[in-house]
Formats: structure tokens, sequence, C-alpha cells
């Protein structure tokens, strides 16, 4: 990792770059915290990190925060590198220090709390923890001292740190959730892997394949259980119907296509202009192509080939901060024709449109029958509709069966309910029992998949993706 670009930001939940203003701590508010220094456990003493208990939970004070400049890719932010420590990337391993508990402990990465509106760690990661009963949320971790104690009194929690080494490091966590922009997932997750924690990882799990690569094979290597941030598998309608389509209700399955039609943003704050650059990860293609590609996956299975073609449509955003026009070169227009295991044929149209994005819709048709999911956002977030026919039945919506609703009425709909879904599985999956939840060597596939649709739009060509 290069040496840090001199600039200011922190990390909000889904890759939102923040700046905090400066907090103030005088005499008086000093009795209020006790200072706990916990970067011995894997780096050696370092005063200069910890992490601060308040008293009542309050951040102390001016803890405001508001947007922040673009990420460049290729350089290493500073707020990364505080995240990371000095040390961050040293091999070293803390396997046995977690103290089992009743409840699975998370420690955030990310879930960062801005006045403006925070990002998709404190949107959907926690109150979609808060809603399943398996799990508790012991900690978070910030770039920032202040911002990390801010989030840490929003959400209750009495563990707030600003380096990721000293979070892993803590018995108190159990799990290590990872939701910061895409091109720092791999020196984070790498970081909580080598402390001997297990992962859960915001998708697209790397920049690129390469890193998804690397980051499945560590965790492997060190039988630690990992989680991607694929959460449209765990939707009741997608679960449901993949066990209808298994079962035969359809017959075999002839024919599939799926259109995925997204708002573009094309007037963005600097926290937002890092998507702009392909390289960094974070676009049409990998987070709107890619969650729908995965639901449609997770129902009639995975492709044998794939010929396409992605274009940048909209070369320009406006930068509503320096109010200027920024170049774009991240892919917002996707067409995909393939052929899944088994001999169905597939298209794909994935786009980010700048009016009347009419959300997704994926159709399966089969020998027998077929069945229709339909959002006004993505499948991924929900709420989806559902329906069938089989025969010469008419269309008709299909209610899907309690047993596929892992999380109770009370959890939040919208972007919480399928995280919270995903978490249930994990709980399954930590006790020992059957679980669909999606790990890295899954996300692996569905990167290698990216990656051969890159493939084939660049060399004109059909890309195999058997073994």
């Amino acid at each position: 990792m290069g040496k840090p670009r001199r600039t200011t930001g922190a990390v909000d939940g889904h890759g939102d770059e923040v700046r905090p203003a400066r907090a103030r701590h005088g005499s008086a508010c000093r009795p209020k915290h006790e200072r706990s220094n916990v970067s011995g456990l894997l780096h050696g003493p370092d005063p200069r990190r910890g992490l601060w208990r308040c008293a009542g939970g309050e951040p102390c004070g001016d803890a405001g925060l508001r947007g922040g400049a673009a990420s460049i890719r290729g350089e290493a932010p500073p707020q990364l590198h505080r995240l990371l420590g000095r040390h961050g990337n040293n091999d070293q391993s803390n396997n046995g220090g977690t103290v089992v508990a009743e409840k699975i402990r998370i420690g955030i990465v990310g879930a960062t709390v801005t006045p403006g509106g925070s990002g998709w760690g404190a949107n959907a990661h926690v109150p979609a923890l808060r809603a399943v009963p398996d799990f508790e949320i012991a900690a978070v971790c910030t770039a920032h001292e202040d911002t990390a104690k801010a989030s840490a009194a929003a959400f209750g929690v009495d563990l707030a740190f600003h380096n990721i080494d000293d979070m892993v490091a803590h018995p108190a966590v159990d799990m290590v959730v990872v939701c910061v922009r895409v091109p720092w997932h791999r020196d984070l997750v790498m970081a909580a892997l080598r402390g001997g924690k297990p992962v859960f990882c915001e998708w697209p799990l790397g920049a690129n394949l390469a890193e998804a690569e690397e980051m499945a094979s560590f965790a492997r290597g060190r039988s630690l259980r990992t989680i991607v941030g694929l959460q449209g598998r765990s939707d009741p309608m997608v679960r449901y119907a993949h066990d209808l389509v298994a079962d035969g209700y359809i017959g075999e399955v002839l024919t599939a296509n799926l259109s995925v039609m997204t708002q573009a943003t094309v007037e963005r704050g600097g926290g937002r202009l890092w998507q702009r650059l392909s390289a960094n990860g974070a676009n049409t293609l990998t987070i709107a192509g890619g969650h729908g590609i995965d639901a449609m996956c997770a129902i009639i299975g995975e492709f044998s080939d794939v010929s396409a073609r992605i274009t940048t449509r909209i070369t320009e955003w406006f930068d509503m901060d320096a109010k200027q026009s920024v170049a774009v070169d991240a892919p917002d227009s996707i067409s995909v024709g393939g052929r899944i295991v088994g001999g169905a044929e597939v298209s794909v149209q994935v786009a980010a449109v700048p009016v009347g994005a009419s959300g997704s819709r994926l159709e399966i048709y089969g020998r027998e029958g077929s069945l229709v999911l339909v959002s006004d956002g993505a499948l991924s977030t929900g709420p989806n509709r559902f329906y069938g026919t089989k025969g010469r039945e008419a269309a008709a919506e299909m209610p899907v069966p309690d047993k596929y609703v892992l999380v109770s009425e009370g959890t939040p709909t919208g972007s919480p309910r399928n995280v919270a879904q995903a978490y249930a599985g994990i709980a399954d999956a930590w006790a020992g029992k059957p679980s669909s939840a999606p790990d890295f060597d899954l996300a692996v596939t569905r990167h290698r998949l990216i990656d051969a649709i890159g493939r084939s739009s660049r060399e004109g060509r059909s890309i195999s993706l058997q073994a």
C-alpha cells in the first residue's frame, strides 16, 4: 500500500467519505471517560490508539460531520491508513482470542452516523442486526475517534474503535462486518481474517476478481466462516422460487429474462464521485447487475457461457461541490446473452437511466409453467412481488410459505429486511445447521462471471465459464 495522500475523511457506511468536525475535549469531560488501551494485543502498546467508552454512551464534544472529497483508486486514503494502523498488513493471528457468548457479537467497520444521511452500514446492517435475536452489536470502528464515539453512542454500543486491529483483537468481538467503499474491502477484510475473526463483507467482495480470490483463499486456508452481502438470494420469494424450480413446478427451464433498470445519479457530491472510475469496482455492472444476476442464479443455476456488451452511455457526472463536470468510465449499460448449466438460454439487460427507471423483473419459463419476480427497485432489497402459472392457468400471485421467512414481522422493510434474512442464515451456519448464506467462495463465482462479462465485451467473443 503506497504512501497515503494527505486529505481528510472518514468512512461512511456504504462508501461515502465524510469529514468530521474536531471534537472538543475539555477538562470537564475527561472524568466521564475511561481510557482502555487494547492496541498492544496485536502490535504492542501505542498510546495514540485505543478506544473511549463514554459514560451514558454519549459522544464528547461536537461530532458533527459533513460530506467530503472523492477517493482515487491506487492511492491509499488516510482514513483507510488510520483504520489499518501503521502495521495494518502484518500477518498476525488472534485465533482462540474470542470468548464464546450466547449471542454472536458483531464489530462493524463503517457504520458511521452522519447528519445528512448515513450509509448502508447504519441504514441496513444496524437495523437488520437488531431484528435478529442471535446477534448483538458489540463495537463500531470508523477512521476517527470522534466519529467512532458518535456512532457508538447513536447505536447504544459500548466499544468504539478507530483502528481495525484493535477491534479485531478485542475478545468481545466474535465477527467483523465490513461495509465501507469497495476499494477498501480487501485491506480491512484481510486485517480481520489475519486476526482470526469470521467476516461479513458487503458486495462486491473486492474491486476485482483477483482481490476476491485472495480473500476467499486466505479465509479457506484458515477455516474461517465468511459471508458476502449478496442478500438477494436470502429473499423469501427468491428462496421459494428456487425450491419451485428444483421441485419441477415449471418443468425443465427453457429460458429466462432479467431486466434491471436503476436510477442514474448524474449529479453527485464529492463523497460519491469515486464510483465514476471503473477500476474502483462499484458500478452498475457490479452492484445493480451483480445483485440481480445473483438472485437469478440462486433460482436457476450458474452460467456455462456468456456473450456480452457493456458500455458507458452517461460519460459525465456533475460534481455538485466543485460545480463542474467530471469524466466517467464506469459502465452503465450491460447486455448479456448466455446459457445456464443444463441448457436454458438467458438474456440480461441492466442499465442506469436518468429518468423513469422501472426497477427489476425476472421471468423464468419452463415446459410446464412460468415464474415472474418483480420489484419497483432491486430484487435484493424488495419489496418484491411473485407470480406464477402452470399449464393453462392464468398467472396469479404466489403466496410465500412462512418457512421461507426467517425474520420477525417487526423487521423493517426495505434495505434491512433481506440483510436480516442473510444474518438469520449466518446464525444457522454458526449453530451447525444447514444454511443458504453466501460465502466468499460464492462471491468469487460471481466475480468470475462479472469478469467474463467484461472480457466478452472487450474481446467481442463468447466466454466459457466451465472449469
